[in-house]
């Protein structure tokens, strides 16, 4: 199952290669072959406008991919820094930040998105969906790393070595960079990696229900969009990045469910034992 998740992913990037390469070249508007059917001159036929499905769909994963990556690490980055500093300061502080994420964390999570694109939405014009997009996801998601991150550098700071950096005299700053950051690292990295399939199966919701990029910019969720509108006569134009989409966000779970299966102490000491 793994090496069919991997050969998925790595036909993905071609694909997104070869859309790069081709960007234009099958993207034109040909109104005379508006919605052929597939493998009529097309893998996957053609939109309303007569555009390459195919490419069209490769083109949508450059913005879907790049949301859900860039969206990630910043709603890491986020969770980092408001969970170091709940951590590390005084318990009042730490109690009050814990209370406010665990209220955002409480909001059902397609309605306080839905919300936010609606207020950046209001802020911005068309042309800038991405960015809304981005700062999204970002403001909905890193409410759970503050708290993974919090919860271990509290666990970290009972530790002997902790005491005897405090007893030299470290600084709480130098104290959470040198000795508490690195051992935060792996499981931090491991969970970052399993949010990148929800933030692009996110990211495609929203496009769906019209919170995401416009035409003539591409997603899979602006793709599924479109398609929906025509299901009764042309169902592969929501079928097939709707499909994209699944299988995608599927591959990358089994990817990088292995990868932390491989990076998780408890199961490597149950495999030598």
């Amino acid at each position: 199952m793994k090496k069919l998740a991997l050969l998925f992913l790595f036909a993905v990037g071609l694909g997104v290669v070869w859309a790069l390469l081709f960007s234009t070249s099958g993207s034109d508007i040909s109104v005379s072959q508006s919605l052929e059917a597939p493998l009529r001159g097309t893998l996957l036929g053609r939109d309303s406008l007569g555009r390459d499905l195919l490419l069209r769909i490769f083109q949508g994963a450059q913005v879907s991919l790049g949301i859900g990556i860039s969206s990630s690490l910043m709603a890491l980055f986020l969770g980092l820094i408001y969970g170091g500093v709940s951590a590390m300061g005084p318990r009042p502080l730490d109690s009050l930040m814990m209370r406010v994420s665990e209220v955002l964390m409480s909001l059902p999570s397609l309605m306080f998105m839905a919300v936010l694109a609606l207020t950046l939405k209001s802020q911005s014009n068309s042309s800038s969906a991405f960015f809304v997009l981005f700062w999204v996801l970002s403001l909905s998601s890193w409410m759970p790393v503050s708290k993974l991150t919090r919860n271990l550098i509290l666990a970290e700071k009972s530790q002997d070595y902790v005491e005897a950096a405090r007893a030299m005299g470290a600084s709480q700053p130098r104290i959470f960079l040198k000795h508490l950051a690195p051992n935060l690292f792996s499981p931090i990295l491991i969970y970052w990696s399993l949010q990148i399939p929800h933030a692009i199966l996110a990211e495609g919701l929203l496009s769906f229900l019209g919170f995401g990029v416009k035409s003539p910019a591409v997603s899979w969720g602006a793709l599924m969009q479109e398609g929906w509108k025509a299901l009764a006569n042309y169902p592969h134009l929501l079928l097939a990045p709707a499909a994209i989409l699944f299988l995608t966000v599927l591959s990358l779970n089994i990817c990088l469910e292995s990868f932390r299966k491989s990076q998780d102490p408890r199961l490597k000491w149950e495999k030598y034992s």
